[in-house]
């Protein structure tokens, strides 16, 4: 019989992580001769002593973040490069490698979004890899793995994205009326202003400012030509506080004038 032993955890919250070290050490276990009891730090290397290239948590966990795929990939192709030119071919040595950096990836996917892996997942994947036998199929296994997770996390993210999106819209077609900023937007789908500026930058290919902007003239447009109201009331009705700045701003975006806009539309109805 072989047991695994992951480091005691103080708090609750820190089991699951325990249970990946056991895990780990479990496996370790199986792939060395013997009936053995095995703790998660019998298994790892003094920093002096590590022989595989050191993996940069902080630059994973930004590529994760960012579902960069190509660089990940590239990260885990320089990375068993450096494994193959070196003396240390050691297939059971390089699995256990493989497994902390699966416990990396993993928990940079789950603060990413990804839902967090369960013990039974966990075990499943060591299983797979136990029975790999050559640094290719174990370079293969880790890319195909990768990838997938990868790829879950950037289409549930995604998915996760466009309902944000649309429900800052929504939020911006009701106030748009009065002074409303980025900020308080952001705030209103639960995001950070710097990180709510570029995601809806990058969703509808235009900036906050640039998206409330088009929604107040093309209000403004449509009580140009339903109402009698005047230029200044209208323009506070949109969102402008001054009607000189909101008429400069009417031109920019439609090469005409309010005033030409409402008498142009009123011509029409009159032909018609």
């Amino acid at each position: 019989m072989t047991v695994g032993i992951g480091r005691v955890s103080l708090r609750i919250q820190d089991l699951p992580l325990s249970c990946k070290e056991a895990l780990t050490a479990l496996v370790y276990g199986l792939m060395v001769e013997g009936s053995q009891i095995i703790h998660i730090d019998d298994i790892i290397l003094p920093q002096q002593q590590v022989e595989f290239p050191q993996v940069d948590n902080i630059r994973l966990s930004a590529m994760v973040m960012a579902g960069d795929k190509k660089g990940i990939s590239y990260m885990l192709s320089d990375i068993f490069r450096q494994i193959a030119l070196s003396d240390s071919g050691a297939v059971n040595k390089i699995k256990t490698y493989v497994m902390e950096f699966i416990n990396l990836f993993l928990e940079s996917a789950a603060q990413a979004g990804y839902e967090s892996i369960s013990f039974e997942q966990m075990a499943e994947y060591y299983s797979c890899l136990i029975n790999l036998n050559s640094l290719e199929d174990i370079y293969q296994w880790l890319k195909n793995v990768v990838e997938s997770v990868l790829e879950a996390l950037i289409s549930r993210r995604t998915g996760r994205n466009r309902k944000t999106i649309i429900k800052a819209k929504n939020y911006i077609n009701i106030n748009y009326s009065r002074d409303l900023n980025l900020d308080e937007v952001a705030e209103s789908v639960f995001l950070s202003p710097n990180y709510f500026g570029w995601l809806f930058k990058k969703e509808m290919k235009m900036t906050f400012i640039e998206y409330l902007t088009k929604v107040r003239l093309n209000n403004a447009k449509r009580l140009l030509e339903k109402t009698q109201d005047s230029i200044q009331i209208i323009s506070e009705k949109v969102g402008f506080n001054d009607p000189n700045y909101f008429s400069q701003v009417f031109l920019k975006y439609f090469a005409i004038r309010p005033t030409d806009y409402r008498k142009s539309k009123r011509e029409i109805i009159v032909k018609e």
